[in-house]
């Protein structure tokens, strides 16, 4: 099962190559949408992460709708069956993301076009 992660930027450079190091450990491959950061936080990941497992997305300022709204564009043509939406400041822990994607990757749907999603939360 290919799992992707969707991390939004907008301020969190210091925190964005961290983050997307951590999502590598467990998925096939990280989507950085970098919504016009004022700090730069695309271009650090651009610079930091040279390789096919990470895609910059550069966009209008949109805030982190673009990451929730649409990020099934980037699942797009059956690449990836699962995507995680992951913070790019640092408060999730991405160790998490398997037991996230378990209750998902196991779960019985009787179409192809049928969904299922777990949330996580930061809150304890």
């Amino acid at each position: 099962m290919r799992i992707a992660a969707v991390i939004p930027c907008y301020k969190v450079r210091e925190h964005v190559v961290a983050v997307v190091e951590g999502a590598l450990r467990h998925v096939n491959h990280v989507f950085v949408v970098d919504d016009c950061c004022p700090q730069g936080s695309g271009d650090v990941v651009r610079e930091r992460f040279p390789s096919a497992s990470v895609t910059v997305i550069a966009m209008r300022r949109t805030a982190v709708s673009w990451s929730h709204e649409d990020r099934l564009s980037c699942g797009a043509g059956g690449r990836y069956q699962i995507l995680v939406k992951i913070d790019g400041d640092g408060q999730m822990d991405c160790d998490y993301i398997p037991a996230l994607v378990q209750p998902v990757s196991t779960a019985r749907r009787t179409t192809r076009r049928e969904t299922a999603f777990t949330v996580g939360s930061t809150s304890r």
